[in-house]
C-alpha cells in the first residue's frame, strides 16, 4: 500500500491514525510504521559431517534446495554433544551444559522463545512424537528431550508453554490454518532426523513434511525456510568452536547463492533475531560468529526506501535506484514521449488455497498452472489521442529458473486487490500476448508488449502473468516492494 500526502500536516496525521500500516509514504518516502513479520521455518537434522550431505545420492532433496537456493559452505556446530548445540541455537548460551543432561535446567536467562513471545510474534514449536504439549520428559518413543531446548527455559515453562510447544501432530493443521505461526520450529524425531535413521530415511520425510509448507501461501508471504544440522562427526569449528563442519541451508525468495564466509550456530540465530528485529542474545550479538542473514532476503531489512511515482522520461531502462516525479498528464506532441508506469494493484492466486487473498503478498508468484498474478496499471498519463510506439512490462524477479519465460496475458479489469482469490478470479485468458526469456534473479525481466495491449483513453490496463515451463514457480517483487514495484514503460507520439 502506498499513501502519499498533499502537505506534511495530513502526513504526521496519518502516521497517527495509520499506525499499524507497514509503510506510510511521505515526501517519496515511504517509512515504515511496523515490521511485517517474515516466515520462518527452523529444522533440525543431527550428527552428519557437510561432506556425507551435500553430493550425497541419498539426499536428493537437500541437495536440489542447496543447488536451487542458499548454502552456507563454511558453517559449524558449537560443539559434541547435541544438547548444546540447541541451547546455543536458542539462547546464544551453551548455559555451561557439555552433556545431554535431561534434568538440567530450567535456565533463567532469555531464550530464543521468550524473545518471540514478549515481542507479540506468534511461534511454536513441533517436536515429532512428543507425547503431549509442553512434556517435560527425558524420553517417549523416538522423541528425546535433548532435542527439543525450549523445555529448558523458565521464560518459556509456565502457563503458556503448552500453547508454544507442541507436537508435531499438530503441524500441518497449524501451517494450513487461519492463523499459523509467524516463527516454526521443527524437530523429526529419532528415526526421521538421522540420529537413529538414513541418511535417505531424513530426505524424504523432508520431502513429505516440508515441500507443502514450502509451496503454501504462508511461505510465499516473505518465507524463510532454515534446513541445518545440530553437529558433524569432526571436532572442527569456527571461532573457537568444535562441533564439526555441518550443512545450513537457507531458501528463500532469493535463487541459488554461496555464503562463504564462516559462522557457527551464534550467527544463525543471530540471523534469525535480526529478521524481527529482535535484540541478539548471548554470543549471537558477537559477529565473529558469523551471520547468516546475507542469505535472507532483502524484505526482513526495516530500512525506509523510496517510493518511486509515474514520471514522463527519455528512456525506459528500470533502474532499483530512480526515485521518479509525479508529472501532469501529457497532452499529444508529434515528438517521441516516454512514460513510465508502476502499478496501482497487483496480486497472486492459488488453486491450492482457493479462498485465500494475496493481495499484499511480497513477492507475487505465478507458474505454469497453479499459481497465476494480475496486475494493473493507470493510464492517465497516456492522452486519449497518443500513438503507441511501444509498450514494456519491467519485472523485479527474486529467482532464477533454469529455464522458461514470464508469459502475458490480457485480464479483465474486473478483479479488486484486496479480495481477489483462485475461487472468484474473472475469467482467465487462454491467449498470452508475449514471453520474456529466461529471468535473471534479483535483475530486471523486460516483456515487450504488443503496441496494442494499451489503449489511449483507457483508465487502466491489465494484465495476468503465468510461467512457460511446468513445476516452477516464478517470483516477482509486488508493489508492496516500492524499489522493484512492476513498471509499464510506455512510448509514444
Amino acid at each position: 500500500m502506498k499513501l502519499r500526502f498533499a502537505n506534511p500536516i495530513s502526513a504526521i496525521a496519518a502516521l497517527v491514525v495509520f499506525a499499524g500500516v507497514a509503510g506510510i509514504s511521505i515526501g517519496g518516502i515511504l517509512v515504515n510504521a511496523t515490521r511485517p513479520n517474515p516466515h520462518v521455518l527452523v529444522v533440525l537434522e543431527e550428527n552428519h559431517e557437510y561432506s556425507s550431505i551435500i553430493g550425497s545420492s541419498s539426499a536428493p532433496y537437500i541437495n536440489s534446495l542447496a543447488n536451487q537456493y542458499g548454502l552456507a559452505t563454511n558453517w559449524y556446530a558449537t560443539r559434541h554433544p547435541s544438547l548444546p548445540n540447541y541451547l546455543a541455537l536458542t539462547s546464544g548460551s551453551t548455559q555451561g551444559v557439555t552433556d545431554d543432561c535431561t534434568s538440567c535446567g530450567p535456565f533463567s536467562g532469555t531464550s530464543l522463545g521468550g524473545e518471540l513471545s514478549t515481542a507479540g510474534i506468534p511461534w511454536k514449536a513441533y517436536m515429532e512424537t512428543m507425547p503431549s504439549n509442553c512434556y517435560t520428559g527425558g524420553t517417549s518413543g523416538s522423541y528425546a528431550k535433548k532435542h527439543n531446548p525450549f523445555v529448558y527455559y523458565s521464560d518459556v515453562l509456565g502457563s503458556t508453554c503448552a500453547s508454544h510447544v507442541v507436537p508435531f501432530t499438530n503441524f500441518n493443521g497449524d501451517m494450513t490454518g487461519t492463523s499459523p505461526p509467524d516463527f516454526a520450529w521443527v524437530t523429526p524425531n529419532l528415526d526421521n532426523d538421522m540420529h537413529d535413521g538414513s541418511i535417505a530415511t531424513g530426505d524424504t520425510w523432508l520431502k513429505t513434511n516440508i515441500a507443502p509448507v514450502l509451496a503454501s501461501p504462508w511461505f510465499a508471504n516473505n518465507g524463510i525456510f532454515i534446513l541445518t544440522w545440530d553437529e558433524g562427526s569432526s571436532s572442527t569449528g569456527f571461532n573457537g568452536s568444535s562441533g564439526g563442519h555441518i550443512v545450513t541451508v537457507v531458501v528463500s525468495s532469493l535463487s541459488s547463492q554461496h555464503l562463504t564466509v564462516g559462522g557457527n550456530h551464534y550467527g544463525t540465530l543471530r540471523a534469525i533475531e535480526g529478521a524481527y528485529g529482535l535484540s541478539t542474545l548471548g554470543a549471537a550479538s558477537n559477529s565473529a560468529n558469523g551471520d547468516l542473514s546475507p542469505l535472507f532476503p532483502s524484505f526482513v531489512s526495516p530500512t525506509p526506501t523510496p517510493t518511486p511515482t509515474a514520471t514522463v522520461s527519455p528512456t525506459a531502462t528500470p533502474t532499483s535506484t530512480q526515485t521518479p516525479t509525479a508529472t501532469p498528464s501529457p497532452s499529444p506532441t508529434s515528438g517521441p514521449n516516454t512514460v513510465t508506469i508502476l502499478d496501482s494493484a497487483d496480486a497472486y492466486i492459488y488453486s491450492g488455497s482457493g479462498s485465500t487473498n494475496n493481495g499484499s503478498a511480497n513477492p507475487i508468484l505465478f507458474s505454469a498452472a497453479t499459481y497465476r498474478s494480475v496486475l494493473r496499471f493507470p493510464l492517465s498519463n497516456i492522452p486519449s489521442g497518443a500513438t503507441i510506439d511501444s509498450v514494456t512490462l519491467n519485472l523485479f524477479s527474486t529467482v532464477q529458473p533454469s529455464s522458461g519465460g514470464i508469459q502475458v496475458r490480457f485480464e479483465p479489469t474486473t478483479w479488486v486487490e484486496s479480495t481477489i482469490t483462485w475461487n472468484n478470479q474473472p475469467a482467465w485468458s487462454t491467449s498470452v500476448i508475449a514471453t520474456s526469456g529466461t529471468p535473471v534473479a534479483t535483475a530486471w525481466t523486460a516483456v515487450n508488449l504488443p503496441v496494442g495491449s494499451i489503449a489511449p483513453g483507457s483508465s487502466e490496463a491489465d494484465f495476468g502473468l503465468s510461467f512457460s515451463v511446468s513445476g516452477w514457480i516464478q517470483r516477482v517483487a509486488s508493489d508492496e516492494d516500492s524499489s522493484h514495484d512492476p513498471q509499464l514503460v510506455v512510448s509514444y507520439h
